[in-house]
C-alpha cells in the first residue's frame, strides 16, 4: 500500500508495526510526510522509528512490548471486541502513550485512550454522485455474512437471520452459504442488503456497514447501537431482533429506496469525510495520532535477545534497564 502524491525528497517517518496485517508495508501521506508502517521484522533492520504500534492481540503486555520505549509504544484495538485482548484493558493502558480503539466505552475513560474507528472497505470504492444519480438495481434485498462461526457473540442470530432469509426466497451469500468471487456482486445489484457485524458494541462498525454505502445499498444493519451518532439515519435500516426484521422485510421495496437514496450517498460522502472507506485511510488516522500523542525524535527496535534480557533485568531491579536503554535510543 503505497502514500498519496508527495514529492520525492518529502520527510519520512517510519512507524515499527507489530501484530496481524494484510501488509507488509504500508506508506501514506500525512501532513506532507511520508508514514512508512513496517510490520515485517525484516524490513525493520537498521532504520529509526518515531513509534513502535502493537495491533490488537499484539497489544497483549509481555517482554515482546520492550522492544519499544514506553513513551513511543501505541495499542491499536480495531478488531472484533470479542477478542481477547480486549479484556486486559483499561489495566494494560500504562503499558502504552496512547490507546487508540473504537469502543466508546474504553474512550470515555480519557487518559491515554483515544478515538479510532475502524471502518474500511472489501469492495470497489464508490462515487456519492453516482449513488445520488440513481444506480441500476434488479431486486429487493440480500443477505451477505459468514455463517462459518460456532454459536456465540452475534454469529448464531446471524445464521438464524440468514436461513429465516433463505426460507423466504431472499438471495444469501456469503461463507458457508454461497461464495462468491466479488462481495460486490451480493450488494451492487441490490437495494437493501442484511450487513450483520460479529457483536454488537458501540463504537464498533466495519466493511460489513461501508461496503452497503460503496455498492449504493442501503445496509439493513445489526451492529454499534450508536451508528446514528456517525451515519446518517436516513440513509440505513436498523434491526436488533429476527422478528424486527421479519416485519420490516415487505417495507424493504423500491419505493422506499429511492426517498432513502440521497442520505445513503450523504453517508458514503460522510465516510469518505471520515477517511474510514480504507485501509490507507485507517494508517493516516493512526499517523495523525502518532504525531499528535508520541514526542518527536527516534528510537532503533530493540532486538528479540534484548527483550528478553531486559525483561530479566526488570524482574530484579524494577524498570531500570528498560529506562537505561530508552535513554540510549531516544
Amino acid at each position: 500500500m503505497a502514500a498519496g502524491n508527495l514529492p520525492d525528497d518529502a520527510p519520512v517517518t517510519y512507524v515499527a508495526a507489530y501484530g496481524a496485517s494484510y501488509h507488509r508495508r504500508v506508506e501514506v501521506a500525512h501532513a506532507g510526510t511520508r508514514w512508512v508502517f513496517l510490520y515485517h521484522p525484516d524490513d525493520r533492520v537498521g532504520l529509526q522509528f518515531r513509534a513502535g504500534i502493537f495491533v490488537d492481540a499484539a497489544s497483549t503486555p509481555g517482554r515482546h512490548l520492550a522492544r519499544v520505549p514506553a513513551a513511543r509504544r501505541a495499542a491499536v484495538l480495531v478488531e472484533t471486541p470479542n477478542q481477547p485482548q480486549f479484556a486486559r484493558f483499561p489495566a494494560a493502558a500504562v503499558e502504552f502513550a496512547v490507546v487508540l480503539t473504537h469502543l466508546s466505552h474504553l474512550r470515555g475513560r480519557g487518559g491515554p485512550f483515544r478515538r479510532l474507528d475502524y471502518g474500511t472497505r472489501w469492495v470497489p470504492a464508490g462515487d456519492p454522485a453516482t449513488v445520488a444519480a440513481g444506480m441500476l438495481k434488479r431486486a429487493d434485498v440480500s443477505f451477505f455474512g459468514s455463517v462459518e462461526h460456532d454459536d456465540r457473540f452475534g454469529y448464531r442470530l446471524r445464521k438464524e437471520v440468514a436461513a429465516a432469509l433463505a426460507a423466504r426466497g431472499v438471495p444469501c451469500f456469503g461463507k458457508g452459504i454461497r461464495p462468491l468471487p466479488q462481495k460486490a456482486d451480493g450488494l451492487t445489484p441490490y437495494r437493501f442488503s442484511v450487513a450483520m457485524e460479529n457483536v454488537r458494541a458501540a463504537g464498533y462498525y466495519t466493511e460489513k456497514l461501508i461496503d452497503c454505502f460503496e455498492c449504493g445499498t442501503v445496509p439493513v444493519y445489526w451492529g454499534d447501537p450508536t451508528i446514528e451518532e456517525t451515519f446518517e439515519s436516513r440513509g440505513l435500516v436498523t434491526f436488533e431482533t429476527l422478528p424486527e426484521l421479519l416485519d420490516l422485510l415487505p417495507t424493504l421495496a423500491a419505493e422506499q429506496y429511492e426517498t432513502m437514496r440521497p442520505h445513503l450517498a450523504e453517508n458514503l460522502r460522510r465516510a469518505d469525510s471520515l477517511d474510514v472507506r480504507d485501509g490507507a485511510g485507517l494508517h493516516r488516522r493512526i499517523a495523525a495520532a502518532l504525531e499528535e500523542f508520541i514526542p518527536p525524535g527516534v528510537f532503533r527496535p530493540r532486538t528479540r535477545w534484548w527483550a528478553a534480557v531486559a525483561a530479566a533485568l526488570n524482574q530484579v531491579g524494577g524498570r531500570r534497564a528498560v529506562a537505561i536503554e530508552e535513554q540510549a535510543t531516544l
